[in-house]
């Protein structure tokens, strides 16, 4: 693996040193400030250094869709995007699972955190159900690969996603709307209204509903309906005021409902066929997709009278999600001369209500309700130097905090205990100071440094409670509280990043990078023997290895390069990379010690990640666009016993060792093509052909409650569109198709052997206009 870096290493310090790759030597192009999303032939503005740089000259893995790109190639949704970006992987587990370059996160709960942040206009939302409705009205999405521990610092171990929206832009009045319809009784519709407030503000009124049904089906039988899939809808309001060049302050409402039954989970009886490598039935197994659409176990119906509380409807078993969310946010810049000043705050909202039936065995399921209340706010304040000569400097403060409530409670779990839940409470906060700074030692090569300190707190109390009628009120009666949790940690980092850059002429840029990442330790359910809370005995009492799990640590290491030749025809970029990953965190729903149901994190105590990406934009003709992207990416565990240690060994596994094995959602690599035929009109209107494709190895998915590993099959998903564009872009008619193959693969498997396929054949039109 080493090797492999080595050698990125010596290719990219020959191609400094070689004529070809020196075409001339005028400094680094700096953008124009406030400029739009793209500029110079297609060339994209973007925010990864939290400052506005081009993409091409921009020392960071990152790649940048603009809001027009995602439209042309129906990109609707966040799970999309990993069509486009190499080594990234979007899911819908519980919300949206980002895997960059290997590092995930499963735990979607109170108390968990992702390792890939998704950011809205620079704000981290913290709950990943969140996410899925922020996708409307886009300027551009930024994907960050690779640690980001100094300027965004929290949760960002693998990378992150960032949604930028349309800003409200100044004396224009403009309005917008797209339509859709597809199969699976998928609609899809948002719009957007842009008004100009006399000469120094502007207001911008966005929003859009999404709605289709389930990509599964029902065993026949089922008492209930798991249609439709979602039902969501989403407005945002955005306020603009520039008094001069010296302020601008952008004010920004939000609110959505997300609805449905969000079934995603099917047994795996009916997606694998279990065939076990050796005999051990603890070693990979083979992975068969099912070319049909997926059954459902049958739901088991409560017993007759029995009454839901909590989150639920009490008069129905249909499963239903019926959440909502708001927030309001604030951006400030003020340029003072010496120093431009920048602050955003946040205040968030998340409602979670939910009825829901969960699998445990075949034909064997149970009804559940979910209340979750949730808040969070962001502060931030920045301040970056201006006019220091050689010197780019910045300096920072962030806060974050989230209070949650939530229960969960299970029907009929056990026998002659009606109600088995889990409530509790959880308070988390973080801050963090950072400064960066680039200094060029030459007008070509520019080096940088920067550093963050990181203090995080997390605190839960709570219970597990076995009910023994279902009259019960969670709210007012503490009777059955009859196991606490009550857990808290404590951690403080530093991390950094030491980068080296230099210009290729003024079309490229070679850079190479050593940067940490970090993600606070947490806990599991119990206590600590011999603890009291608010007057309360521990009497859940956990071993604190099994309580508590420790915080993850990356270090990375990464060389690329970027260029431009042929006057902008070609355009290239390639970055080599290795990880060293320390207590990496793995969750999953799983059986609890003595019964019922519980999430459980827990450490593996190192991984090592090694690999290649490489990109190319190829426009050998006004008509013709050919997009290549390869990656090789080598994932797997150094030292990890899933089942623990043996009986007074440090070092021997109980069960099997995964050293050397496969990190999950990591296919050791893909390919994929695009190719865009644009036939022009004389009149102005241009009609596109675009076809897709993408090459997937295979990839395992592990079952961390029985250390049983899965492997999903090597596949190829293809996506086809034909686009109709009237002159300036007045309006389009777009028909699409998606995964033409109809090849079903895997996104999760949980402790229960339930498995979340990922998305079918779909096809559909879209239409829309602007003016």
């Amino acid at each position: 693996m080493k090797k492999l870096l080595m050698a990125g290493t010596a290719i990219l310090v020959t191609m400094v040193a070689s004529p070809a790759f020196a075409q001339d030597t005028a400094p680094q192009d700096a953008p124009q400030a406030n400029t739009a999303q793209s500029v110079d032939k297609g060339e994209i503005i973007v925010t990864a250094t939290r400052s506005e740089t081009r993409l091409s000259k921009t020392p960071v893995a990152v790649s940048a869709i603009t809001g027009d790109a995602l439209r042309s190639q129906g990109i609707t949704s966040p799970t999309n995007l990993s069509k486009d970006v190499p080594n990234l992987s979007i899911d819908r587990t519980n919300g949206l699972q980002i895997t960059i370059r290997g590092i995930t996160s499963t735990d979607g709960t109170e108390k968990g955190d992702p390792s890939a942040a998704f950011l809205l206009d620079g704000v981290y939302l913290a709950r990943p159900q969140e996410a899925d409705v922020s996708f409307f009205d886009v300027q551009r999405v930024e994907v960050l690969r690779g640690p980001q521990g100094t300027l965004y610092g929290r949760n960002t171990t693998a990378g992150l996603v960032n949604v930028i929206t349309n800003k409200p832009e100044l004396g224009k009045l403009g309005f917008g709307i797209n339509g859709g319809y597809g199969n699976y009784k998928a609609y899809n519709a948002d719009g957007y209204v842009n008004v100009p407030l006399g000469d120094i503000a502007a207001l911008r009124v966005a929003g859009s509903f999404d709605q289709r049904d389930n990509y599964l089906r029902a065993l026949p039988g089922d008492p209930v309906s798991i249609n439709p899939f979602r039902k969501s809808y989403a407005g945002r309001v955005q306020l603009l005021i520039k008094p001069n060049d010296r302020l601008s302050i952008t004010l920004r409402a939000d609110y959505a409902r997300l609805k449905g039954t969000r079934i995603t989970n099917v047994r795996k009886e009916n997606f694998f066929k279990a065939n076990p490598l050796g005999g051990d039935p603890l070693n990979i197994s083979q992975g068969v997709p099912v070319n049909t659409l997926l059954t459902r176990s049958a739901f088991t119906p409560l017993n007759p009278g029995a009454v839901q509380f909590g989150a639920g409807n009490s008069a129905t078993q249909q499963p239903t999600i019926n959440n909502k969310a708001y927030g309001f946010e604030g951006e400030l810049n003020y340029d003072f001369g010496p120093a431009t000043l920048t602050y955003i705050g946040s205040y968030r909202r998340y409602f979670a209500n939910e009825n829901q039936l969960l699998d445990f065995a075949p034909g064997f399921s149970l009804p559940d309700v979910f209340n979750g209340n949730y808040k969070q706010q962001q502060h931030e304040v920045r301040l970056t130097a201006n006019d220091l000569g050689p010197l780019k400097l910045q300096a920072g403060f962030y806060y974050f905090k989230e209070d949650s409530a939530i229960a969960l409670y299970l029907f009929n779990f056990v026998p002659g205990v009606p109600v088995f839940g889990f409530p509790q409470a959880t308070k988390s906060h973080s801050t963090a100071e950072y400064v960066q700074a680039t200094y060029a030692i030459t007008p070509t090569i520019r080096l940088t440094g920067g550093a963050r300190y990181t203090n995080d707190y997390k605190f839960r109390y709570g219970h597990t409670v076995d009910q023994q009628t279902l009259t019960f009120n969670p709210a007012t009666d503490q009777r059955f509280q009859n196991s606490a949790t009550i857990a808290r940690i404590k951690h403080t980092k530093f991390t950094f990043r030491v980068g080296l850059d230099a210009d290729l002429g003024s079309t490229g840029l070679v850079y190479a990078s050593v940067a940490t990442g970090y993600k606070a330790g947490g806990f599991n359910d119990g206590c600590e023997a011999g603890t009291t809370t608010s007057g309360e005995a521990c009497n859940q009492a956990r071993p604190l290895s099994q309580l508590y799990y420790q915080p993850e640590t990356l270090t990375a290491y990464e060389v690329g390069i970027k260029d431009r030749f042929f006057n902008d025809m070609v355009r290239v970029s390639a970055d080599v990379f290795h990880y060293e990953y320390k207590n990496l965190q793995l969750s999953q729903i799983a059986p609890a010690p003595g019964g019922g149901v519980n999430q459980v994190t827990q450490n593996a105590a190192s991984a090592r990640i090694t690999g290649l990406e490489f990109e190319a934009t190829i426009n050998p003709s006004p008509r013709n666009k050919i997009d290549i992207a390869y990656t090789y990416t080598k994932a797997k565990y150094v030292a990890y016993c899933p089942l623990g240690f043996a009986a007074g060994s440090t070092t021997a596994c109980s069960g099997p060792n995964y050293a050397g094995r496969p990190l999950d959602r990591t296919p050791r690599q893909t390919v994929s093509a695009g190719y865009t035929y644009t036939l022009p009109f004389e009149n102005g209107a241009n009609v596109q052909l675009g076809g897709h494709i993408k090459f997937s190895g295979q990839y395992v998915l592990t079952d961390f409650g029985s250390a049983v590993q899965y492997r999903n099959p090597s596949y190829h998903k293809s996506d086809v569109s034909i686009t109709f564009n009237a002159p300036d872009n007045r309006f389009y008619v777009q028909g699409f198709g998606s995964n033409l193959e109809n090849a079903i693969t895997l996104s999760a498997i949980d402790g229960f052997g339930n498995v979340v396929p990922q998305d079918p054949r779909t096809y559909g039109v879209r239409a829309g206009f602007k003016f």
